[in-house]
């Protein structure tokens, strides 16, 4: 009765979608095994080190945390590359 109406997308328009959701897929893998790593290395008593407003910081299992170092030159990320100013 009716006619079916297909849209179809040209393939680069596909495999950009693709890459995009691999891209997300691969974030929220990394963040969450980060999370998890510093969590069990914090729950055995080590300390683990961050960038934390422009300076490298160690924090401890018991809450304390002590600058490394200032950075000077932070790293400005865009969507596939990495700048430094």
């Amino acid at each position: 009765m009716y006619k079916r109406l297909c849209v179809y997308t040209p393939i680069d328009t596909q495999l950009e979608d693709i890459e995009e959701l691999e891209g997300r897929f691969i974030s929220r893998v990394a963040k969450k095994a980060s999370i998890n790593a510093i969590k069990d290395t914090l729950g055995r008593g080590r300390p683990v080190m961050t960038l934390r407003n422009e300076s490298i910081v160690r924090i401890y299992p018991d809450g304390r945390t002590e600058t490394v170092r200032k950075i000077e030159k932070m790293p400005i990320v865009s969507e596939r590359r990495t700048y430094y100013l």
